[in-house]
Protein backbone atom coordinates (compact mmCIF):
# COMPACT_ATOMS: atom_id res chain seq x y z
CA UNK A 1 0.00 0.00 0.00
CA UNK A 2 1.35 3.58 -0.68
CA UNK A 3 0.97 6.04 1.46
CA UNK A 4 -0.28 5.70 5.49
CA UNK A 5 -2.91 3.80 6.51
CA UNK A 6 -5.68 6.59 6.54
CA UNK A 7 -8.73 6.67 8.45
CA UNK A 8 -12.13 6.62 6.45
CA UNK A 9 -15.67 7.46 6.75
CA UNK A 10 -18.35 6.48 5.02
CA UNK A 11 -21.64 7.99 4.99
CA UNK A 12 -24.53 6.71 3.37
CA UNK A 13 -28.40 7.20 2.94
CA UNK A 14 -29.36 3.31 2.55
CA UNK A 15 -30.38 1.46 5.58
CA UNK A 16 -28.61 -1.56 4.95
CA UNK A 17 -26.76 -3.63 2.83
CA UNK A 18 -29.58 -4.32 -0.12
CA UNK A 19 -29.22 -2.11 -2.80
CA UNK A 20 -26.12 -1.07 -5.90
CA UNK A 21 -24.90 2.08 -3.78
CA UNK A 22 -24.75 0.24 -0.55
CA UNK A 23 -23.26 -2.39 -1.85
CA UNK A 24 -21.02 -0.62 -3.72
CA UNK A 25 -19.81 1.15 -0.43
CA UNK A 26 -19.55 -1.57 1.23
CA UNK A 27 -17.27 -3.66 -1.59
CA UNK A 28 -15.25 -0.35 -1.40
CA UNK A 29 -14.97 -0.70 2.44
CA UNK A 30 -13.90 -4.38 2.58
CA UNK A 31 -10.96 -3.48 0.02
CA UNK A 32 -10.20 -0.77 1.86
CA UNK A 33 -9.82 -2.90 4.89
CA UNK A 34 -8.18 -5.00 2.92
CA UNK A 35 -5.27 -2.32 2.29
CA UNK A 36 -4.69 -1.30 5.81
CA UNK A 37 -6.85 1.49 6.52
CA UNK A 38 -9.52 1.96 9.05
CA UNK A 39 -12.90 2.08 7.88
CA UNK A 40 -16.27 3.08 9.14
CA UNK A 41 -19.51 3.02 7.09
CA UNK A 42 -22.01 4.72 8.87
CA UNK A 43 -25.50 4.00 7.42
CA UNK A 44 -29.07 6.41 7.14
CA UNK A 45 -30.88 4.61 10.42
CA UNK A 46 -34.56 4.22 10.02
CA UNK A 47 -36.63 5.72 12.89
CA UNK A 48 -36.68 2.10 14.48
CA UNK A 49 -32.66 1.95 13.99
CA UNK A 50 -31.01 -0.61 11.64
CA UNK A 51 -30.61 -4.72 11.69
CA UNK A 52 -27.91 -6.60 13.79
CA UNK A 53 -27.51 -7.73 10.17
CA UNK A 54 -25.94 -4.62 8.93
CA UNK A 55 -24.01 -4.26 11.65
CA UNK A 56 -22.57 -7.71 11.73
CA UNK A 57 -21.68 -7.67 8.32
CA UNK A 58 -20.42 -4.73 8.79
CA UNK A 59 -17.77 -6.34 11.44
CA UNK A 60 -17.09 -9.30 9.53
CA UNK A 61 -15.16 -7.11 7.09
CA UNK A 62 -12.76 -5.45 9.70
CA UNK A 63 -14.37 -2.21 9.37
CA UNK A 64 -16.46 -0.03 12.26
CA UNK A 65 -20.54 0.61 11.83
CA UNK A 66 -21.94 3.65 12.83
CA UNK A 67 -26.09 4.76 12.67
CA UNK A 68 -27.24 8.10 11.40
CA UNK A 69 -30.69 9.49 11.04
CA UNK A 70 -30.11 11.60 8.37
CA UNK A 71 -33.66 12.06 7.79
CA UNK A 72 -33.74 14.43 10.91
CA UNK A 73 -32.05 17.61 11.41
CA UNK A 74 -30.93 16.14 14.10
CA UNK A 75 -28.33 14.28 12.35
CA UNK A 76 -26.14 17.20 11.49
CA UNK A 77 -25.35 17.37 15.52
CA UNK A 78 -24.37 13.41 15.14
CA UNK A 79 -22.99 14.18 12.24
CA UNK A 80 -20.40 16.39 13.60
CA UNK A 81 -19.96 14.17 17.00
CA UNK A 82 -18.61 11.96 14.52
CA UNK A 83 -16.14 13.61 12.80
CA UNK A 84 -14.57 14.90 16.15
CA UNK A 85 -13.60 11.03 16.79
CA UNK A 86 -10.60 12.00 13.87
CA UNK A 87 -10.92 11.68 10.11
CA UNK A 88 -8.47 12.03 7.14
CA UNK A 89 -11.36 11.64 4.59
CA UNK A 90 -15.27 11.09 5.08
CA UNK A 91 -17.05 9.94 1.81
CA UNK A 92 -20.45 11.37 0.73
CA UNK A 93 -22.51 8.75 -1.00
CA UNK A 94 -25.82 10.19 -2.28
CA UNK A 95 -27.49 13.43 -2.00
CA UNK A 96 -28.28 13.65 1.15
CA UNK A 97 -25.43 12.32 2.88
CA UNK A 98 -23.65 15.62 1.06
CA UNK A 99 -25.88 17.73 1.91
CA UNK A 100 -25.62 16.92 6.03
CA UNK A 101 -21.84 17.02 5.66
CA UNK A 102 -22.10 20.65 4.17
CA UNK A 103 -24.33 21.28 6.85
CA UNK A 104 -22.03 19.90 9.57
CA UNK A 105 -18.67 20.94 8.22
CA UNK A 106 -18.43 24.74 9.71
CA UNK A 107 -18.74 23.29 13.32
CA UNK A 108 -16.80 20.02 12.55
CA UNK A 109 -12.69 19.64 12.57
CA UNK A 110 -11.29 19.90 9.24
CA UNK A 111 -11.33 16.85 7.28
CA UNK A 112 -11.08 16.20 3.35
CA UNK A 113 -14.71 15.11 1.66
CA UNK A 114 -15.65 13.24 -1.56
CA UNK A 115 -18.55 13.32 -3.27
CA UNK A 116 -19.69 10.16 -4.69
CA UNK A 117 -22.17 11.14 -7.87
CA UNK A 118 -23.79 7.49 -9.34
CA UNK A 119 -26.72 8.21 -11.38
CA UNK A 120 -27.23 10.74 -14.40
CA UNK A 121 -29.52 12.86 -12.95
CA UNK A 122 -29.32 16.25 -13.25
CA UNK A 123 -28.41 18.48 -10.30
CA UNK A 124 -30.82 20.99 -8.91
CA UNK A 125 -29.36 24.60 -8.20
CA UNK A 126 -28.95 23.40 -4.50
CA UNK A 127 -27.04 20.47 -5.42
CA UNK A 128 -24.66 21.80 -7.55
CA UNK A 129 -23.82 24.40 -5.33
CA UNK A 130 -23.21 21.93 -3.01
CA UNK A 131 -20.98 19.91 -5.41
CA UNK A 132 -19.19 22.98 -6.15
CA UNK A 133 -18.65 23.73 -2.38
CA UNK A 134 -15.10 24.32 -0.99
CA UNK A 135 -15.65 22.05 1.61
CA UNK A 136 -15.78 19.15 -0.80
CA UNK A 137 -12.12 18.28 -2.10
CA UNK A 138 -12.64 15.82 -5.00
CA UNK A 139 -16.05 14.61 -6.60
CA UNK A 140 -15.96 10.84 -7.80
CA UNK A 141 -18.22 9.90 -10.53
CA UNK A 142 -18.71 6.57 -11.77
CA UNK A 143 -18.40 6.84 -16.06
CA UNK A 144 -17.08 10.06 -18.00
CA UNK A 145 -20.74 10.29 -18.78
CA UNK A 146 -21.49 11.71 -15.41
CA UNK A 147 -18.45 13.78 -15.47
CA UNK A 148 -19.19 15.64 -18.31
CA UNK A 149 -22.82 15.73 -17.06
CA UNK A 150 -21.36 18.16 -13.89
CA UNK A 151 -19.50 19.94 -16.04
CA UNK A 152 -21.74 21.04 -18.13
CA UNK A 153 -24.66 21.66 -16.07
CA UNK A 154 -23.60 21.82 -12.42
CA UNK A 155 -20.58 24.04 -13.99
CA UNK A 156 -18.12 21.67 -11.88
CA UNK A 157 -14.29 22.46 -12.16
CA UNK A 158 -13.18 19.12 -14.33
CA UNK A 159 -10.00 18.97 -12.60
CA UNK A 160 -11.90 18.03 -9.06
CA UNK A 161 -13.81 15.51 -11.05
CA UNK A 162 -12.02 11.65 -11.59
CA UNK A 163 -13.92 8.69 -12.45
CA UNK A 164 -13.84 5.83 -10.62
CA UNK A 165 -15.92 2.64 -12.50
CA UNK A 166 -17.83 0.76 -10.21
CA UNK A 167 -16.92 -2.80 -9.28
CA UNK A 168 -18.43 -6.35 -8.76
CA UNK A 169 -17.97 -8.71 -6.16
CA UNK A 170 -15.33 -10.78 -7.73
CA UNK A 171 -15.66 -13.32 -5.07
CA UNK A 172 -19.63 -14.00 -5.25
CA UNK A 173 -19.78 -13.55 -9.44
CA UNK A 174 -17.57 -16.16 -10.72
CA UNK A 175 -17.74 -17.45 -14.35
CA UNK A 176 -17.19 -21.04 -13.22
CA UNK A 177 -20.51 -20.84 -11.34
CA UNK A 178 -22.98 -23.51 -11.68
CA UNK A 179 -26.07 -22.45 -13.71
CA UNK A 180 -29.77 -22.97 -12.25
CA UNK A 181 -31.52 -26.18 -13.41
CA UNK A 182 -34.47 -24.17 -15.22
CA UNK A 183 -36.70 -27.40 -15.16
CA UNK A 184 -36.41 -27.90 -11.18
CA UNK A 185 -36.25 -24.22 -10.56
CA UNK A 186 -39.23 -22.76 -13.11
CA UNK A 187 -40.51 -25.50 -14.21
CA UNK A 188 -39.74 -24.54 -17.94
CA UNK A 189 -39.12 -27.21 -20.46
CA UNK A 190 -35.14 -28.72 -21.48
CA UNK A 191 -34.02 -26.08 -23.88
CA UNK A 192 -35.87 -23.28 -22.72
CA UNK A 193 -33.89 -20.10 -23.79
CA UNK A 194 -34.74 -17.57 -21.12
CA UNK A 195 -34.22 -13.82 -21.12
CA UNK A 196 -33.77 -11.77 -18.36
CA UNK A 197 -33.96 -8.20 -16.33
CA UNK A 198 -32.61 -7.79 -13.12
CA UNK A 199 -33.32 -4.98 -11.30
CA UNK A 200 -35.70 -3.32 -8.78
CA UNK A 201 -38.91 -3.02 -10.23
CA UNK A 202 -38.54 0.94 -10.81
CA UNK A 203 -40.13 3.01 -13.66
CA UNK A 204 -36.73 4.08 -14.73
CA UNK A 205 -35.29 0.25 -15.24
CA UNK A 206 -37.77 0.12 -18.56
CA UNK A 207 -39.55 -3.05 -17.16
CA UNK A 208 -42.48 -2.02 -19.41
CA UNK A 209 -40.20 -1.44 -22.22
CA UNK A 210 -38.60 -4.94 -22.18
CA UNK A 211 -42.73 -6.63 -21.35
CA UNK A 212 -43.15 -5.20 -24.64
CA UNK A 213 -40.50 -6.16 -26.62
CA UNK A 214 -40.75 -9.96 -24.79
CA UNK A 215 -44.51 -9.60 -26.48
CA UNK A 216 -42.87 -9.37 -29.63
CA UNK A 217 -40.00 -12.15 -29.30
CA UNK A 218 -42.80 -14.27 -28.21
CA UNK A 219 -44.95 -14.03 -31.02
CA UNK A 220 -41.87 -14.83 -33.09
CA UNK A 221 -40.43 -18.04 -31.09
CA UNK A 222 -42.26 -20.46 -28.76
CA UNK A 223 -39.00 -21.73 -27.03
CA UNK A 224 -38.06 -18.29 -24.81
CA UNK A 225 -39.14 -17.34 -21.46
CA UNK A 226 -38.88 -14.08 -19.89
CA UNK A 227 -37.95 -13.60 -15.88
CA UNK A 228 -37.78 -10.08 -14.10
CA UNK A 229 -35.96 -10.56 -10.98
CA UNK A 230 -36.41 -7.77 -8.32
CA UNK A 231 -38.14 -6.38 -5.70
CA UNK A 232 -41.21 -4.86 -6.35
CA UNK A 233 -45.44 -4.65 -7.06
CA UNK A 234 -46.23 -6.95 -10.19
CA UNK A 235 -49.41 -6.20 -10.84
CA UNK A 236 -49.34 -3.17 -13.56
CA UNK A 237 -46.61 -5.00 -15.17
CA UNK A 238 -48.90 -8.17 -15.48
CA UNK A 239 -51.53 -5.91 -17.36
CA UNK A 240 -48.83 -4.41 -19.33
CA UNK A 241 -47.93 -7.96 -20.23
CA UNK A 242 -51.92 -9.37 -21.11
CA UNK A 243 -52.22 -5.78 -23.16
CA UNK A 244 -49.12 -6.29 -25.72
CA UNK A 245 -50.77 -10.26 -25.65
CA UNK A 246 -47.66 -11.77 -23.99
CA UNK A 247 -49.17 -15.07 -22.01
CA UNK A 248 -48.76 -14.72 -18.43
CA UNK A 249 -46.86 -18.16 -18.13
CA UNK A 250 -43.95 -16.81 -20.90
CA UNK A 251 -43.28 -14.20 -17.77
CA UNK A 252 -41.63 -15.39 -14.73
CA UNK A 253 -41.50 -12.45 -11.75
CA UNK A 254 -39.18 -13.72 -9.28
CA UNK A 255 -38.63 -11.20 -6.74
CA UNK A 256 -35.40 -10.97 -4.51
CA UNK A 257 -32.63 -13.73 -5.38
CA UNK A 258 -29.92 -14.35 -3.41
CA UNK A 259 -28.69 -16.57 -5.93
CA UNK A 260 -28.14 -13.38 -8.74
CA UNK A 261 -24.77 -14.97 -9.91
CA UNK A 262 -26.59 -18.66 -10.56
CA UNK A 263 -28.93 -16.64 -12.09
CA UNK A 264 -27.15 -14.63 -14.29
CA UNK A 265 -25.06 -17.37 -15.51
CA UNK A 266 -28.47 -19.36 -16.26
CA UNK A 267 -29.48 -16.88 -18.80
CA UNK A 268 -29.33 -17.00 -22.55
CA UNK A 269 -29.52 -13.02 -22.71
CA UNK A 270 -29.44 -10.11 -19.72
CA UNK A 271 -31.07 -6.90 -20.50
CA UNK A 272 -30.91 -3.58 -19.30
CA UNK A 273 -34.16 -1.01 -20.65
CA UNK A 274 -32.95 1.63 -18.05
CA UNK A 275 -35.06 4.78 -19.53
CA UNK A 276 -32.98 7.47 -17.47
CA UNK A 277 -30.81 8.02 -14.36
CA UNK A 278 -28.26 5.31 -14.75
CA UNK A 279 -24.70 6.25 -14.29
CA UNK A 280 -23.32 2.71 -14.99
CA UNK A 281 -25.66 0.09 -14.70
CA UNK A 282 -24.19 -3.21 -11.99
CA UNK A 283 -26.51 -5.85 -13.39
CA UNK A 284 -24.14 -5.05 -16.98
CA UNK A 285 -21.04 -5.45 -14.86
CA UNK A 286 -22.30 -8.49 -13.26
CA UNK A 287 -23.61 -10.36 -15.86
CA UNK A 288 -20.51 -9.99 -18.29
CA UNK A 289 -18.47 -11.01 -15.14
CA UNK A 290 -20.48 -14.35 -15.79
CA UNK A 291 -19.89 -14.38 -19.51
CA UNK A 292 -23.64 -13.53 -20.12
CA UNK A 293 -24.42 -12.22 -23.35
CA UNK A 294 -25.76 -8.72 -22.40
CA UNK A 295 -28.62 -5.99 -24.10
CA UNK A 296 -28.36 -2.28 -23.01
CA UNK A 297 -30.40 0.74 -23.60
CA UNK A 298 -27.71 3.67 -24.44
CA UNK A 299 -28.31 5.40 -21.61
CA UNK A 300 -25.05 6.94 -19.72
CA UNK A 301 -21.96 5.03 -18.90
CA UNK A 302 -23.13 1.88 -20.44
CA UNK A 303 -21.87 2.73 -23.31
CA UNK A 304 -19.13 2.73 -22.12
CA UNK A 305 -19.17 -0.96 -21.31
CA UNK A 306 -21.51 -2.26 -23.57
CA UNK A 307 -19.58 -1.14 -27.47
CA UNK A 308 -22.29 -2.27 -29.85
CA UNK A 309 -21.12 -5.73 -31.60
CA UNK A 310 -18.07 -5.87 -29.44
CA UNK A 311 -19.31 -6.68 -26.14
CA UNK A 312 -22.74 -6.71 -26.60
CA UNK A 313 -25.66 -5.04 -27.70
CA UNK A 314 -27.28 -1.33 -27.81
CA UNK A 315 -30.40 -0.06 -28.10
CA UNK A 316 -31.86 3.33 -28.48
CA UNK A 317 -33.49 4.18 -24.96
CA UNK A 318 -37.34 3.39 -25.31
CA UNK A 319 -37.95 1.67 -28.46
CA UNK A 320 -39.06 -1.82 -27.53
CA UNK A 321 -38.97 -3.21 -31.32
CA UNK A 322 -35.02 -2.41 -31.50
CA UNK A 323 -35.06 -4.42 -28.16
CA UNK A 324 -36.79 -6.62 -29.61
CA UNK A 325 -34.45 -7.26 -32.18
CA UNK A 326 -31.74 -7.58 -30.44
CA UNK A 327 -33.29 -10.12 -28.60
CA UNK A 328 -33.81 -12.48 -31.41
CA UNK A 329 -30.01 -11.26 -32.82
CA UNK A 330 -28.70 -12.91 -29.55
CA UNK A 331 -30.91 -15.98 -29.79
CA UNK A 332 -30.44 -16.89 -33.56
CA UNK A 333 -26.79 -16.48 -33.12
CA UNK A 334 -25.43 -17.48 -29.91
CA UNK A 335 -22.11 -18.23 -30.73
CA UNK A 336 -21.85 -14.66 -31.62
CA UNK A 337 -23.21 -13.67 -28.38
CA UNK A 338 -20.87 -16.18 -26.27
CA UNK A 339 -18.09 -14.50 -28.11
CA UNK A 340 -18.97 -10.56 -27.55
CA UNK A 341 -19.78 -11.88 -23.53
CA UNK A 342 -16.44 -13.52 -23.30
CA UNK A 343 -14.29 -10.08 -24.37
CA UNK A 344 -16.70 -7.95 -22.11
CA UNK A 345 -15.99 -10.89 -19.36
CA UNK A 346 -12.21 -10.56 -20.02
CA UNK A 347 -12.52 -6.50 -19.59
CA UNK A 348 -14.58 -6.20 -16.75
CA UNK A 349 -12.29 -8.66 -14.87
CA UNK A 350 -9.57 -6.56 -15.76
CA UNK A 351 -10.80 -3.52 -15.32
CA UNK A 352 -13.95 -3.69 -13.29
CA UNK A 353 -12.82 -5.32 -9.96
CA UNK A 354 -13.85 -4.20 -6.39
CA UNK A 355 -9.96 -4.37 -5.70
CA UNK A 356 -8.78 -1.94 -8.48
CA UNK A 357 -11.93 0.62 -7.69
CA UNK A 358 -9.98 0.48 -3.67
CA UNK A 359 -6.87 0.90 -5.05
CA UNK A 360 -7.81 3.62 -7.29
CA UNK A 361 -10.17 5.64 -4.18
CA UNK A 362 -6.78 5.12 -1.79
CA UNK A 363 -4.77 7.31 -4.24
CA UNK A 364 -7.91 10.24 -4.43
CA UNK A 365 -7.72 9.58 -0.74
CA UNK A 366 -3.95 9.98 0.16
CA UNK A 367 -3.76 12.86 -3.10
CA UNK A 368 -6.71 15.19 -0.43
CA UNK A 369 -4.38 14.46 2.84
CA UNK A 370 -1.24 15.57 1.01
CA UNK A 371 -2.96 18.54 -0.59
CA UNK A 372 -4.20 19.68 3.23
CA UNK A 373 -0.85 18.82 4.84
CA UNK A 374 1.06 20.91 2.09
CA UNK A 375 -1.67 23.87 2.51
CA UNK A 376 -1.26 23.41 6.36
CA UNK A 377 2.27 23.93 5.65
CA UNK A 378 2.33 27.19 3.84
CA UNK A 379 -0.46 28.63 6.05
CA UNK A 380 1.73 28.16 8.93
CA UNK A 381 5.13 29.48 6.96
CA UNK A 382 2.55 32.65 6.78
CA UNK A 383 1.69 33.19 9.69
CA UNK A 384 4.97 31.60 11.97
CA UNK A 385 7.47 32.47 9.51
CA UNK A 386 10.28 32.58 12.40
CA UNK A 387 9.72 29.46 13.45
CA UNK A 388 9.07 27.60 9.94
Amino acid sequence: MSGKPLSILHVLTHHKVNAGGAIQAYLLARELARLGHRVTLAFGERSEGTSDDTRRRVEEIGCCYAGLRLRSIASIRDLRALLRQGYDVVHLHRELALQRFVQAAPFSPPVGAVANVGTSKVPTPARARRLRSRRVDRIVVVAEALKRLLVCTARVDPARIHVVYGAFDEERFRPDAEPLDVQAEFGLPAGARLIGLVANLDPKKGHRLFVRAAAQVAAQRDDCWFLCAGKGPVARLRKVAAEAGLASERLLFLGFREDVPRLLKTLDVSVCASTKGEGLTGAIRESLAMGTPVISTAVAGNVEIVRQRETGLLVPPGDASALARAMIEVLDDPRQARERAARGCEEVRRRFTSRRRAEEMAAIYQEIVAYREVRKMSAAAILYPEVT
